[in-house]
């Protein structure tokens, strides 16, 4: 049905299931701190006081997207059917890419003194909540978008991505950078259960520890 339906053409489709998507995981992990530890910060963003804290960055985010398509057009996307082990592959090579482009950057924005001050914002507080993911600097916030932006290009069977892959990549990828800020360690955690692949340090690296640079994955640091 979606597959026939005008929104799998829209050029604002990927980024409404984005932005949605943040908003659901950074809702679902605050309530889950927040039963855990009891700490009211972790759900002060539902505050109306507090509303700016979701409602600039989401804004900021769906319209930077929305000047992006007026100058480069959304390409058409492939509309056949498609196998799970298609979507599995192109949606794994978006994340892995995404963590590996995003590791230099993220070094940068802490040892490189331009970048730093622009990185600074989203440091601001040493115990780490799920809207901190989002909680960022323009130039910060513009470098991750770019990178996922490029990655969504990427597919390992050459041509255009899959529409389907590039919607499932942005839910999965803002459940992981939402999970990556979250002090609480929920016991479904993508570094409890994959401990090989994924390392969970990032949200050490925002509580002061080393390292971390790496958003979800162990592989490089």
């Amino acid at each position: 049905i979606f597959m026939d339906s005008p929104a799998s053409h829209a050029c604002m489709t990927e980024a409404v299931v984005a932005s949605g998507a943040f908003v659901f995981w950074i809702a679902l992990f605050s309530l889950y701190s927040y039963r855990r530890t009891g700490d009211e910060a972790a759900i002060s963003w539902t505050k109306l006081e507090n509303a700016s804290e979701w409602f600039n960055p989401l804004a900021s985010y769906l319209i930077s997207i929305f000047l992006y398509h007026q100058i480069h057009p959304h390409p058409a996307m492939p509309q056949e059917s498609i196998s799970f082990s298609h979507l599995a592959i192109e949606v794994a090579t978006g994340i892995f890419l995404y963590d590996v482009l995003m590791y230099p950057l993220h070094y940068l924005m802490h040892n490189f003194g331009p970048m730093k001050k622009f990185h600074h914002y989203h440091h601001r507080s040493s115990v780490v909540h799920p809207v901190e993911t989002v909680q960022h600097s323009y130039v910060d916030g513009f470098l991750q978008v770019v990178v996922n932006v490029l990655v969504q290009q990427v597919t390992p069977f050459g041509g255009q991505k899959h529409i389907l892959s590039r919607l499932a990549h942005n839910v999965l990828i803002t459940y992981l950078l939402t999970e990556s800020h979250v002090s609480a360690e929920p016991p479904w955690a993508s570094y409890k259960l994959w401990p090989e692949l994924f390392s969970g340090r990032h949200r050490k690296h925002h509580e002061g520890g080393g390292g971390g640079y790496q958003q979800f994955g162990c592989w490089i640091d």
